[in-house]
């Protein structure tokens, strides 16, 4: 397989959605049909209709989740966070705030549930870099929501602000990256909002007592 073509899956799988996955199974049978067989294992298709009927069908099949990665992104940048109504009612903000260990237990309350393609999670912002903290826990009976333990550090006067966020897919693959790469080789902020992360709160700003 020609190195473009592996570089290009390589993206695909590597966003772990259905619509990617869609896209990968249908470049493999494009390329398996068009090519009358696979390079190793060896294999090889000798009747020119089976080979004409996988590329044909993986031509649909790779347009129907090509055309599913347009909907899921046009989405991400169409969604209007603000209906949800998500608010941190603590800590309010106001006056130095205690911590159990450097880490503080976060809620509020909504209006909406977000859509079920997304997670909610807590954000740490310093001006256009972000941390990811920990996910939401929702209270759908009493419309509100949870996120314990969120680390903001043990340094008296530190600033720290954070928002409640909607998370995309591709963003909680990022997500979880960062969390397994920044508990074993320290954390890094990232540089800025990827496209499907959507504040879904003001920005709360909290001082470590």
């Amino acid at each position: 397989m020609e190195s473009a073509l592996g570089r290009a899956l390589e993206h695909l799988l590597g966003e772990r959605t259905f619509p990617a996955f869609l896209v990968v199974c249908g470049v493999l049978l494009f390329f398996v049909g068009s090519s009358g067989g696979w390079p190793y294992p060896y294999f090889e298709i000798k009747g020119e209709s089976w080979r004409l009927a996988l590329v044909g069908f993986g031509t649909v099949v790779a347009l129907f989740g090509g055309l599913l990665i347009v909907q899921e992104r046009k989405l991400a940048t169409e969604i209007d966070a603000r209906k949800y109504g998500f608010r941190i009612t603590f800590p309010t903000g106001s006056g130095k705030q205690p911590t159990r260990d450097g880490r503080l237990d976060v809620s509020g309350d909504y209006k909406i549930e977000p859509p079920d393609s997304y997670r909610i999670g807590i954000i740490q912002l310093e001006g256009d870099r972000l941390w990811f903290k920990v996910l939401v826990e929702l209270d759908q009976n009493n419309k509100t929501w949870h996120a314990p333990g969120v680390w903001i550090g043990k340094t008296s006067g530190h600033v720290v602000s954070l928002v409640v966020a909607l998370i995309g897919r591709s963003s909680f693959v990022l997500w979880n990256y960062h969390m397994m790469v920044g508990n074993r080789l320290g954390w890094i902020a990232i540089p800025e909002k990827p496209a499907d992360i959507h504040y879904l709160s003001g920005k709360t700003t909290i001082v470590v007592e």
